[in-house]
């Protein structure tokens, strides 16, 4: 069976509860607006909602998911202050079970930590800072970043 190429898989992972139903299940809307671009840019691009995974299914795994597919990068949404421990979690397991993917965090919490993140997790190998602002015609003027041999 031929595994399944994404370039880039986002993901957002909600605070863990111990044990109770997730919480901080908003997705920041970024993540929607960053999938579009990637893919009207030619990329193949899926979101994944943890959360929502692990309710529709309790065995939810992403080592599982993983499992059948060939991903270049993922993205985190790692907004939210509180969910940086699950966020963390989820970059450890990813990392072990596919080290050849691209780990890159976004939101305004991994902005703002992102000195320390960066410095106490080998497993993050990109932060973008700040917010996406610009539109594709003005990315284009500014200097891309090589996501397996194609710039954006």
């Amino acid at each position: 069976m031929t595994k399944q190429k994404i370039d880039c898989l986002l993901i957002h992972t909600p605070q863990d509860a111990l044990g109770r139903k997730p919480f901080i299940m908003y997705m920041a809307m970024g993540m929607f607006a960053l999938a579009d671009y990637l893919h009207r840019s030619g990329y193949s691009v899926k979101i994944i909602h943890i959360g929502v995974e692990k309710i529709v299914n309790s065995k939810f795994s992403i080592e599982n998911y993983l499992k059948d597919k060939i991903i270049l990068s993922v993205g985190f949404s790692l907004h939210w202050y509180a969910q940086s421990g699950s966020c963390m979690n989820l970059v450890d397991r990813i990392k072990s079970a596919s080290p050849r993917t691209k780990v890159i965090l976004g939101g305004y919490t991994a902005s703002f930590f992102s000195d320390q993140i960066m410095q106490k997790n080998k497993n993050v190998d990109f932060i973008i800072r700040g917010c996406l602002l610009y539109t594709s015609d003005a990315a284009d003027e500014l200097d891309g970043v090589d996501l397996g041999g194609r710039r954006i």
